[in-house]
């Protein structure tokens, strides 16, 4: 008896080790499953056990470190639990394969029976066998009876679907509204014909956050499938010598199925991607241990209304901005905005902002709300009010009952912040002269002389003032224009009165001047009206305008300035 009682305790053993999941050394973690139906408040079930697969007992927060796509997570508990109250949502997954018949079948039946005896009230249980065909014989159900009499009604022949039935189970389980979700799945072969591959199943499980523990029967098993399965999905790879030992088996699930720590903390991470990755080390004296998990947040978009005010609606007294929000948790910034103008910007509940009817102009106003959510999606709207005493479009009715002209309020809208008029004048100035200039370059004429753009009939008026007196001699106004040098004139001169020629011809004959300047200049001379001069060319008697160019690059940065300090106003940036 003694001897039976060891073999016995030998086999339990045997059955707990092999998992390839507590790769970390002789002790492991491993996290089971992600709840973020309460986020931003995060769950996790954690399992760490010792080199034989034993649950460690006694662990506390100040024992581990959590990492949330690694940024470390500050406020956090961690208790362990059997908790007998936690509703499971358990898949069996039996091969039914002919090589299962007889006494395997047999006995897989009784263990699978009394392992569903062993599950709660609460827990929901269906089955799937697979052959050559994967069958979902019985959907998820609290009727323990009518699972048993499903499995009792098993049948054994054709292949062996191991891998389309881990696919199905996974995609009907991953549907299930239940916080925590097991596949047990028994074969005593390896897979012969799906049309799935193992990884295709192991990823269903995965995005479902569905836990898979494997129980492979005999020596014809594919070891290496069914810890790959357990191993990415977090659970666990049992091996039976026999089917007589399935029993064993099953027990041992049962017990590790409620045996957990639950880790619970508030994702540091408010705004960011849905797909994140849950870290977990553990201190075991002198050695560390670690497991990671992906999950994803799958939550319903985050939509609101304006409470109040609400559309159209006439406003006489103090009231408050109000917004309701469906999942207030997700909000990662709300902002309030009354005609374009911040009020405020909130990230938590209430959504409420208050206003002063007296601070306001008679008349219709905006609000606006902008929401951007955790996952960084943007969305935005607004209502319109009225504050009554609004008249015709010249007046409106101010607070003490006196009449008061539109161009009067608006400007008090201006002048609410010294910015805008400076602005606004920086914006006119910027367009006038850039109109100016550019009807200047298309209508006037360039002066051949000094280069400059002008609108005059007179004649350049930067020449024309350059040359103060019109009646001086054509040497002296050629000399002020600077066409040519003083020493230039004074040998053309020369020339001029030995060869009793013109002084004009002298000059062209030796290339100091050309014909259109000449004749440029001697236009100047005859010009009789008087004139007033300035040196940048931009007046000439009542008509002259000119231009450098230097205007095109002038008035667009001035413009561009004060187009800036309106947007920085209007965004609330200043």
């Amino acid at each position: 008896m003694a001897l039976a009682r060891g073999w016995i305790l030998a086999l339990v053993l045997a059955l707990l080790v092999a998992n390839k999941a507590y790769a970390d050394g002789p002790s492991g973690v491993v996290i089971q499953g992600v709840d973020t139906t309460e986020y931003p408040q995060i769950k996790a079930a954690v399992e760490v056990v010792d080199g034989s697969g034993i649950p460690i007992s006694g662990l506390t927060r100040k024992d581990i470190a959590v990492f949330e796509n690694n940024t470390p997570v500050g406020t956090a508990t961690f208790d362990s639990s059997v908790n007998v109250s936690l509703p499971l949502g358990v898949m069996l997954v039996l091969d039914t394969s002919g090589s299962m018949k007889g006494v395997p079948l047999a006995d897989a039946k009784a263990a699978a029976s009394t392992f569903v005896d062993q599950l709660a009230g609460q827990d929901q249980v269906a089955l799937i066998t697979f052959s050559s065909a994967v069958t979902v014989v019985k959907d998820l159900t609290t009727n323990k009876n009518e699972v048993k009499q499903a499995i009792n009604a098993a049948q054994a022949v054709g292949e062996t679907l191991l891998y389309d039935a881990l696919y199905v189970a996974a995609e009907k389980l991953t549907g299930a509204e239940i916080p925590r979700k097991i596949i047990v799945l028994l074969t005593d072969g390896e897979d012969t014909k799906s049309a799935k591959k193992v990884a295709d199943g192991v990823q269903s499980a995965t995005k479902g956050g569905i836990v898979v523990f494997t129980v492979g029967i005999g020596s014809s098993i594919n070891r290496a499938d069914l810890d790959f399965i357990a191993g990415q999905t977090g659970g666990t790879s049992i091996y039976s010598p026999s089917s007589a030992a399935v029993a064993q088996a099953f027990q041992t699930i049962a017990q590790r199925l409620r045996s957990y720590y639950v880790l619970t903390y508030t994702t540091p991470l408010r705004e960011g991607p849905a797909q994140r990755t849950l870290t977990i080390e553990v201190v075991l004296g002198s050695q560390k241990i670690s497991a990671k998990r992906d999950f994803t947040l799958e939550l319903s978009p985050v939509s609101f209304e304006i409470t109040s005010p609400v559309e159209g609606q006439r406003i006489q007294d103090d009231f408050s901005v109000e917004v309701g929000v469906n999942q207030p948790e997700l909000v990662a910034e709300m902002q309030l905005l009354l005609d374009g103008i911040s009020l405020r910007k909130l990230s938590s509940p209430p959504f409420s902002v208050p206003v002063e009817v007296s601070s306001l102009l008679k008349g219709s106003h905006m609000v606006t709300v902008v929401v951007r959510d955790a996952f960084g999606v943007e969305k935005s709207k607004c209502v319109t009010f009225t504050i009554p005493g609004a008249g015709d479009a010249s007046s409106v009715t101010s607070t003490d009952g006196e009449a008061e002209s539109r161009w009067t309020a608006t400007l008090k809208g201006v002048t609410q912040h010294p910015v805008v008029p400076l602005g606004m004048a920086l914006f006119a100035f910027g367009i006038v002269g850039l109109v100016r200039e550019v009807v200047i370059k298309i209508t006037g004429t360039r002066c051949p002389i000094c280069g400059l753009t002008y609108r005059n009939k007179g004649g350049c008026p930067h020449c024309l003032g350059s040359a103060s007196n019109p009646r001086r001699p054509l040497g002296q106004m050629l000399v002020v224009s600077k066409l040519i040098t003083p020493n230039e004139l004074s040998a053309s001169l020369a020339d001029s009165l030995a060869q009793n020629r013109r002084l004009g011809e002298v000059l062209i004959e030796k290339g100091l001047v050309s014909e259109g300047a000449l004749a440029q200049v001697l236009r100047m001379q005859q010009k009789r009206a008087t004139f007033a001069s300035r040196r940048d060319g931009v007046a000439y008697g009542n008509e002259a305008e000119a231009s450098s160019g230097l205007g095109l690059i002038f008035y667009p940065i001035i413009l561009a300035i004060g187009v800036l300090l309106l947007l920085l106003f209007q965004y609330n940036m200043l």
